[in-house]
């Protein structure tokens, strides 16, 4: 049995390990095995271990990876830390000579390594929109299903500030809150009709 503290709760729940989920377990074992060699020479080769992490744990990770390699260790022992991630939160807490950027040359359909800094790129505290733009091509902040939504939009067939007006009513009780949408209702405010 593991004791878990769950919000909503005022004692900490008795919990099978296998009770937990892919997240947790995956959380226990990184940060477990970090723990175990904290006080030993080290090369750990981690390979996405935020894969079922929530985006608060995903934020949260570098740090936590951190602490737990430097927790209660007197010694200064060298710790190497080798991680894959496509993940723009753990990039965003990484510095811009610590990321290797893999991407296939077009010409000779090698793939090449570099770092951000050789880029020209600041990692280190970087907002997510931007690293997704800059690292993954993907310049978008909400899904594509959504997005395909705003796509879809002729604003050519638009006659009248009716046809605006009911345009408007439906995006807003269709979509939630994004740039994407605000752009085209900012496009909407816009278009001009004679009357």
């Amino acid at each position: 049995m593991i004791l878990k503290k769950i919000d909503g709760l005022d004692k900490p729940k008795e919990l099978l390990l296998r009770e937990f989920s892919d997240g947790e377990h995956q959380f226990l074992h990184t940060m477990g095995i970090c723990l175990m060699l904290k006080d030993r020479r080290t090369l750990l080769l981690l390979d996405e271990p935020e894969t079922h992490f929530n985006p608060g744990w995903r934020a949260k990770f570098i740090k936590v990876l951190n602490d737990s390699l430097t927790a209660g260790g007197t010694n200064n022992f060298l710790k190497d830390v080798i991680l894959t991630s496509h993940s723009p939160f753990v990039i965003s807490d990484c510095l811009p000579n610590n990321v290797i950027f893999f991407k296939r040359n077009k010409d000779n359909h090698k793939i090449e390594a570099k770092t951000a800094r050789e880029l020209d790129f600041n990692t280190y505290g970087a907002s997510v929109e931007i690293i997704l733009d800059e690292l993954f091509d993907y310049n978008q902040t909400i899904g594509d299903w959504s997005n395909k939504e705003l796509m879809d939009i002729t604003f050519e067939s638009l006659k009248s500030e009716a046809d605006v007006d009911q345009l408007k009513k439906r995006l807003n009780k269709l979509l939630g809150e994004s740039i994407e949408k605000d752009l085209v209702l900012s496009k909407l405010n816009r278009l001009k009709f004679e009357k």
